[in-house]
Parts: structure tokens; C-alpha cells; sequence
């Protein structure tokens, strides 16, 4: 179920813009991640979504007109949580995109850290996940988030 190669050599390797991405990753990945794809594609296009929506709330203008200091305040909270969210949008998106240009790139579904093939299973609960479930559960125990060098 590995496919060793992209069919389009000419996008391997290349980084691409994340409005080409999606298109990209529709032409180019293997019949058999049809599934993954598909699956990162939803995903993708929900977080998008998302992102846009807690932008436009993020940006509203503030009431100033007649707030008292504890309605001032709960505005204030209110944008940080907004703002928090859209952070952890932002972040789940760029996973999202890095598995969708792994898959142009043919390396989807191997261990960014041991080159070994992920657990079948474990791409079904997280298909953008880049690690397998052991080289997670390494960087858990030494605090370092995936994707982040060790200390």
C-alpha cells in the first residue's frame, strides 16, 4: 500500500503554494492512499473554513460605546480564546498540508524519523500524522513536540 514514488516526478520534492496543494495531491497521489487523501482533502477544507470564521469573529470591532471594565474584560478573554483557537487551526492546517505534500512528494505513510512504514491503523485515527506510534511516543517523553528538534 506504500507507494515508493509520486506519478508526477516533476512535483516531488517542489513546495507548494497551499492554495495549489489540494489540486495538486488530487492529480498526483497514489490510487492507493484514494482514502487518505480524500480524508486529508474534508480535512483541509473544514479547517479553512474554521480559520476564516474565527478570523472574521477575531476581527469584529469591539463594542466601545458605554462598557463597563468587566464587560471590557470579557471581551478581551473572549478574543484571546478566539485567538487560541485559530492558533491550533492554523497549526492542525499546516499538518494537514505537510501530509498533502508528502503525499506529491511519494513519502506519505513512512516514519519521518525511522523511515519505517506507519501502523495502517494509526493513518486511519491520524492520517496527517508524520511519525509512527513508537517515534511519537519517544518525543511525548522527552517533551518535544513533533516536528521540533530535540533539546
Amino acid at each position: 500500500m506504500l507507494a515508493k514514488k509520486s506519478p508526477h516526478p516533476s512535483l516531488r520534492g517542489a513546495k507548494l503554494h497551499p492554495r495549489k496543494l489540494a489540486v495538486a495531491a488530487t492529480e498526483s497521489s497514489p490510487p492507493g492512499w484514494a482514502w487518505h487523501r480524500r480524508t486529508l482533502l474534508r480535512l483541509r477544507q473544514q479547517l479553512v473554513a474554521a480559520c476564516a470564521s474565527l478570523l472574521q469573529a477575531g476581527t469584529a470591532p469591539a463594542e466601545t460605546g458605554g462598557m463597563d471594565r468587566a464587560d471590557s474584560a470579557n471581551d478581551r478573554e473572549s478574543r484571546a480564546g478566539l485567538l487560541a483557537k485559530l492558533n491550533a487551526a492554523e497549526d492542525q492546517l499546516g499538518e494537514v498540508d505537510a501530509a498533502l505534500q508528502r503525499l506529491i512528494d511519494g513519502n506519505y505513510g513512512r516514519c519521518a524519523e525511522t523511515g519505517r512504514p506507519i501502523a495502517a491503523a494509526r493513518l486511519r485515527a491520524l492520517p496527517w500524522t508524520r511519525f509512527s506510534r513508537a517515534a511519537a511516543g519517544r518525543h511525548e517523553r522527552k517533551g518535544v513536540k513533533p516536528g521540533e528538534t530535540t533539546p
